[in-house]
């Protein structure tokens, strides 16, 4: 059970760290790898709900990496939701 905790921890400091980035892409990068962290911590919790919020934020990361113009981010981040 432990080693859960620390996987969560884990997407925490990589959550954290990644608002210290000056890049945009470099942000969103780090954040994908928290919300993965946090989908594999949700899910061995047995919180599926936790799980399946933080795998579409990592769509919807890649999505937000992916495009370039404000207004398509906007619509893509929409659609994520």
């Amino acid at each position: 059970m432990i080693y859960i905790q620390l996987i969560g921890f884990l997407a925490f400091a990589v959550l954290v760290l990644s608002f210290y980035k000056k890049k945009v892409s470099t942000i969103i990068s780090y954040q994908i790898v928290s919300n993965f962290a946090y989908t594999v911590h949700y899910f061995l919790l047995g919180a599926l709900s936790g799980a399946y919020i933080s795998f579409i934020g990592i769509f919807r990361n890649i999505a937000v990496l992916k495009v370039k113009k404000h207004k398509k981010v906007l619509v893509a981040v929409v659609i994520s939701l």
